[in-house]
């Protein structure tokens, strides 16, 4: 090929290299300075053109300005002071937004729309021990040899009647429930020492404790809000008249008849697919919501659940999505209120915007939010929105003779002395081996081999009102400290998340958690929900502290 050839042939790929870098779109998320120039962000991201006309007659923008097709979210300014929008920009449109549409100097900064992800065991990692059982009720649920990922359990109808022996969960007074094997975390979380006394109590004299009245948004993947174990306990009438005796519906003491469905979880807002419903077919969402307040499964019995879908049915979303989550709670909430952010942003990336926002939703609206540490055994401080000081960050653990106080041997019917023997013998508790830790984690609970709702067909491959699974991760230690939270908040339903805070902190554990598997920078703390019922914990003189203006990464 001659040389004149050659240098045409070069100088063509050069042509086309910058047609291809001008035309690339990327995600990127703008954060305003002050909401004046909101009015500008909506013009711009108006889907009417002809709207658009009027506006930017009256803003003097030009044609050319109207990018509806590249908006993703808008930001109201609830979360971020300023407002901000996210979308798909290619460089030249990234540049004409900001020098041109946009008022000058009026982008306080702007970062990628990184991606954000469920904050749950994956495959292909080091298995925690899922169970393969199938269509078996809650009390045959029990740990088998066979480990299988999210496999769908068949359940019974809700075993009312274990519940709380017959009583009334919302009477003021302590109420005991009897538990399965599967649902060793409710039975941690309520004794502070070992072994495990296979019951979960809940309530005082002074509280209910169950949550009543408070409001858990979970932001997460969707909800399968007529799952039987959101039902209020008021929507099972017993026919023998006794108003506090909820009976089991096998249970020869009465039968049990469900009126009208009454969920107490429900759909907020779908910034996925636009639905009414918040449909979740990944699971994940509702899993970690049947934790916080699920009937058998959950911890605040009695607590309401709005779904915010954020993250698609694969389980992944990005920052910009979670903002806007954010800050739909923050522009709609009713207190008390807390927040589950079972999610992050991938490892080695950090997000200013998600911080500043989750700081603005704590600090300015008094919303408690509770995060996960995140799951890339490293530094929780270099994990998105985990290290925001603001925000309450849970870690998982776990320990593997959990089961041994619900074995009865066949040369010991003492299963109690079987679960000390095992306990004796056994390593300290644990943590999930790929949870994160460090300064930045508050306190541990239960994040392995969970049991709850089984939501999403993508999970389980069927789904009913019935089906349940297991799950393991930081996602699902969140939920936990989230229904610890509403069960506190119902005792205190003016308390600060500061106060919260102090409250779930000293309530906990000191030294469960054996220090052979903690970095030595993390708090060695368990959560408890005793006494979060009662009138201790809440102190006037406890104050949110305000945080740092600029990225917070690495501190605490």
């Amino acid at each position: 090929m001659p040389k004149g050839n050659y240098f045409l042939h070069f100088s063509a790929l050069l042509l086309l290299l910058a047609i291809e870098t001008a035309l690339a779109t990327k995600s990127t998320l703008l954060v305003l300075k002050n909401a004046e120039t909101l009015p500008y962000v909506h013009a711009i991201c108006s889907t009417t053109a002809s709207k658009y006309v009027l506006d930017a007659k009256r803003l003097g923008l030009p044609a050319d300005c109207h990018m509806p097709s590249q908006c993703q979210h808008v930001y109201s300014g609830a979360c971020l002071s300023g407002g901000g929008l996210a979308g798909t920009f290619s460089p030249a449109e990234l540049d004409l937004l900001i020098n041109t549409c946009l008022p000058a100097g009026s982008v306080l900064y702007q970062e990628d729309d990184a991606a954000v992800i469920k904050a749950e065991h994956q495959p292909g990692k080091e298995k925690p021990h899922y169970k393969k059982l199938h269509r078996r009720s809650l009390r045959q649920a029990r740990p088998g040899s066979n480990f299988v990922q999210n496999s769908a359990i068949n359940g019974d109808q809700l075993d009312l009647w274990s519940i709380s022996q017959g009583h009334d969960i919302n009477l003021l007074k302590e109420k005991h429930q009897t538990l399965a094997a599967p649902l060793w975390n409710l039975d941690r979380i309520d004794q502070q020492y070992m072994p495990l006394d296979k019951t979960y109590s809940f309530g005082s004299f002074e509280s209910p404790g169950v949550g009543q009245g408070v409001t858990i948004y979970v932001l997460d993947t969707g909800i399968m809000s007529n799952h039987q174990e959101f039902q209020t306990w008021s929507s099972f009438a017993v026919d023998n008249n006794t108003a506090a005796a909820a009976v089991s519906a096998t249970s020869t003491t009465g039968n049990v008849t469900r009126t009208a469905s009454t969920s107490r979880a429900s759909c907020g807002r779908d910034f996925v697919n636009g639905s009414v419903n918040c449909e979740d077919v990944d699971g994940h969402g509702s899993h970690v919501a049947g934790t916080a307040i699920g009937l058998q499964v959950g911890v605040a019995k009695g607590a309401s659940v709005i779904a915010v879908k954020i993250l698609d049915d694969q389980g992944l979303g990005t920052v910009g999505s979670t903002i806007a989550g954010l800050d739909y709670v923050a522009s709609t909430h009713r207190k008390p209120a807390v927040v589950t952010l079972s999610l992050g942003v991938q490892r080695g990336h950090y997000s200013r915007a998600m911080e500043d926002a989750v700081r603005a939703l704590v600090e300015d609206h008094g919303v408690m939010v509770i995060a996960a540490a995140g799951n890339g055994a490293t530094d929780s401080c270099q994990f998105s929105p985990g290290a925001t000081p603001q925000a309450f960050t849970v870690a998982a653990s776990g320990f593997s003779s959990k089961y041994s106080s619900f074995i009865n041997t066949k040369n010991n019917k003492d299963s109690n002395a079987h679960a000390i023997k095992a306990v004796e013998n056994d390593e300290a508790e644990g943590v999930y081996s790929e949870g994160n830790q460090g300064k930045c984690v508050d306190l541990f609970a239960p994040g392995t081999d969970i049991y709850s709702i089984c939501g999403g067909i993508r999970r389980c491959g069927y789904v009913s009102t019935t089906t349940y699974a297991y799950a393991s991760g930081t996602s699902m230690a969140v939920p936990h400290v989230a229904g610890a939270a509403a069960i506190f908040l119902e005792a205190h339903p003016e308390a600060s998340p500061a106060e919260v805070k102090e409250a779930l902190k000293g309530a906990a554990i000191e030294g469960a958690i054996s220090p052979m598997v903690l970095r030595a920078d993390t708090a060695n703390i368990l959560l408890q929900v005793k006494g979060l019922s009662g009138n201790q914990g809440a102190s006037a003189a406890v104050h949110a502290a305000d945080g740092p203006s600029e990225p917070t990464i690495g501190k605490r």
